[in-house]
């Protein structure tokens, strides 16, 4: 179904541009449309908005989370776990040896806390997994 609002808005825009024109001149009827105009927005906030339409909420914090996690988690265990999935407050970072796992259990309590203060909470439990083998990026 064709959305006719954006049309129409351009309509109207167009008629206020007209009528100021003729009432005031080119020139001040730009600055008055200016004036008129809604503010531009960073393009941050335009995606976070897109994003919570399209996303379910636990995809948008793992979005996030990897787009932190070498400031999450430092840059030398960043450089050996990636957020794996998030489903149900339970966290899976893959780990690229399995030697590791045994030594990064200890630090689970320390790296979730840090993960809630980074997403904002919902992080109930972390897992350690071996790497899926999917190509680092």
């Amino acid at each position: 179904m064709l959305d006719r609002s954006k049309y129409r808005e351009m309509k109207y825009r167009n008629l206020r541009r007209d009528m100021l024109s003729a009432w005031y001149g080119e020139e001040i009827a730009r600055t008055e449309i200016v004036a008129c105009s809604p503010q531009p927005r960073s393009i941050n906030e335009v995606i976070d908005e897109l994003g919570a339409q399209v996303f379910q909420p636990e995809t948008l914090q793992r979005m996030k989370l990897e787009g932190a996690w070498e400031e999450v988690a430092g840059r030398q265990l960043a450089a050996l776990t990636r957020v794996g999935g998030f489903r149900d407050g339970v966290l899976s970072i893959e780990v690229r040896h399995s030697a590791f796992l045994r030594e990064l259990a200890e630090t689970a309590d320390l790296l979730q806390n840090r993960v809630n203060a980074a997403i904002g909470g919902g992080c109930r439990e972390i897992r350690f997994v071996p790497s899926s083998g999917r190509s680092r990026r």
